[in-house]
């Protein structure tokens, strides 16, 4: 029982961080959105994955060929 006798506090720290995070995490998702919208809209294409096909790379900008 130990254990449980702590949850109080944990319980008040979570408090505080559960609200930091949860914002933390918006303004990241947001912005992740953003770029990607910013890029379609230039008509970037996404980088791909190592070990992907490297189509749509482009060789100047440091891509393979």
């Amino acid at each position: 029982m130990t254990p449980l006798a702590h949850v109080g506090h944990w319980y008040h720290s979570l408090l505080y961080a559960v609200p930091i995070v949860l914002i933390a995490l918006a303004l990241w998702w947001s912005g992740r959105r953003d770029d990607r919208r910013r890029d379609a809209e230039r008509g970037a294409v996404p980088p791909q994955a190592p070990g992907g096909s490297g189509a749509g790379e482009d060789p100047e900008a440091g891509g393979r060929a």
